[in-house]
């Protein structure tokens, strides 16, 4: 990962703020090599735990650790499949994020959905409820983090 951000840094090298990305758990996201590296500017964590403690102790592990290192972290891929189970996934997962001051985002939007997928599906009426729900009270969180570059 690291190698990579260096290269990409050395064509870009104008403030683009570079992330490691999705991963697949929470164990891969907290690398420790991610946190040492100079060229990665954002630790991203990745999960599809329904366990809201475990949640929250990775998140206090990862603010802990990007604190330490100078990075900052955000929440992205996560869920469930099905509408009922993204919603309560959306409710668990941004409760711990909210509670970390971490700030989320939903990895991708898609118009037509598949049941067996873990897509955010825009006919799926209470997982957008939930989402509506959960990014108003995101606003309203206290970061760790300055986040100059979306609110001043």
């Amino acid at each position: 990962m690291c190698d990579i951000n260096t290269r990409i840094q050395s064509l870009v090298n104008n403030g683009v703020l570079l992330s490691t990305g999705g991963d697949v758990d929470y164990g891969l996201s907290l690398r420790l090599e991610n946190f040492q590296c100079s060229t990665i500017d954002l630790i991203s964590l990745h999960d599809y735990t329904m366990d809201e403690d475990y949640s929250r102790r990775k998140f206090q592990e990862a603010i802990r650790l990007a604190q330490q290192y100078g990075k900052r972290v955000y929440v992205e891929e996560f869920g469930d499949r099905g509408d009922t189970q993204m919603a309560q996934a959306l409710n668990i997962i941004r409760a711990a994020a909210h509670q970390q001051g971490l700030p989320w985002l939903v990895w991708q939007i898609v118009p037509n959905a598949r049941s067996g997928d873990y897509e955010f599906f825009t006919n799926d009426r209470t997982a957008w409820t939930a989402f509506e729900h959960q990014a108003y009270w995101a606003q309203m969180s206290p970061s760790p983090f300055q986040w100059s570059e979306i609110w001043n």
